[in-house]
């Protein structure tokens, strides 16, 4: 998906448009969950009136994918002060140190770009880790425990969304699935 190529029409309906929704599919399966497209689509700073964003993480900051995993822009500089709900998806390992300097900057940095920002949610697969037959055909099926390098991610967003008076969730498909199944099995 070259995301980009959204971006120009896009520009005609900066004055109205309220709500987009611009993932890829893949991500709600979280069988397939890897993003390997990191095409920048461009600043929405100009919406006046968008006020709901879904994006994959890799397509609403600029990454450097050359030697580092860097952003050449921040929320700061790519989201409108009118949004009010941020929804990312795909986040990767790679992603959550410089993701919560980034939330940081947004939600209690001198520019904050959004402060009427009230929801923000991350998706990604926070604990994704492979069960055995033994586990999978289990009932109730066992969750499997947050990765490591998440955890601090996780503790640092929920500071600093409850310091900006946001709520946030962060989901994970695989481990909703598992929920929803032990749920059908009435556990």
């Amino acid at each position: 998906m070259y995301a980009s190529r959204y971006y120009p029409p896009l520009q005609r309906h900066r004055e109205t448009l309220q709500t987009l929704t611009l993932t890829d599919e893949c991500t709600n399966n979280y069988t397939a969950y890897q993003i390997h497209d990191y095409d920048y689509v461009g600043s929405f700073a100009g919406f006046s009136a968008l006020k709901e964003l879904l994006l994959q993480i890799s397509h609403i900051l600029d990454w450097d994918r050359g030697w580092s995993e860097t952003s050449r822009n921040g929320f700061s500089d790519v989201l409108p002060l009118s949004l009010e709900i941020l929804i990312l998806d795909g986040l990767e390992t790679e992603h959550t140190t410089e993701l919560a300097e980034a939330f940081k900057d947004l939600l209690l940095g001198e520019k904050c770009r959004c402060p009427n920002l009230t929801y923000l949610e991350v998706k990604g697969n926070w604990m994704h880790v492979q069960q055995s037959n033994e586990e999978s055909n289990a009932k109730p099926r066992p969750i499997p425990a947050m990765l490591e390098e998440f955890a601090d991610f996780k503790v640092e967003l929920e500071l600093l969304c409850l310091a900006a008076g946001a709520e946030y969730r962060l989901r994970d498909l695989y481990v909703e699935d598992i929920i929803k199944r032990n749920g059908l099995y009435g556990f």
